[in-house]
């Protein structure tokens, strides 16, 4: 019983000394996080003339009750946006708009834009195109 006892304290020792440093290292979660789904190069066919152009299409996740100042698009590239789930709202210049799923929009180059979504996560697909 005694041996039961203390083996039973020295668990709760290790408990009370860890316990601090397991809360210490929980890091908040992310606004948001994206995935690569394809990057390269695509051939066009133009009046007959093959033509390659680099295209990126990525999907992002973004977290209920976020604030993304900046999403980090592709700099002098078109942006092609598309909610796929959730609603959120847009800040493109001084603009701010709501939108919700099955919604698309490009965002020109050189432009930024902003996100902050409510009590619902969003996912968005974007397709990056250089501009020309």
């Amino acid at each position: 019983m005694k041996g039961t006892q203390r083996l039973i304290g020295g668990f709760a020792v290790i408990a009370m000394l860890f316990a601090p440093a397991m809360s210490w290292s929980q890091q908040p979660a992310p606004k948001f996080q994206s995935r690569v789904l394809f990057d390269g190069k695509v051939t066009l066919l133009t009046q007959g003339k093959e033509d390659s152009i680099a295209v990126d299409y990525k999907t992002w996740m973004i977290a209920s009750h976020a604030t993304v100042d900046d999403l980090p698009l592709a700099a002098n590239s078109y942006v092609v946006v598309e909610v796929h789930s959730g609603k959120l709202t847009t800040i493109i210049g001084d603009e701010r708009q709501t939108r919700s799923a099955g919604e698309f929009w490009v965002v020109a180059s050189g432009q930024k834009m902003g996100i902050v979504t409510d009590d619902r996560a969003a996912i968005l697909h974007t397709l990056t195109l250089p501009s020309r």
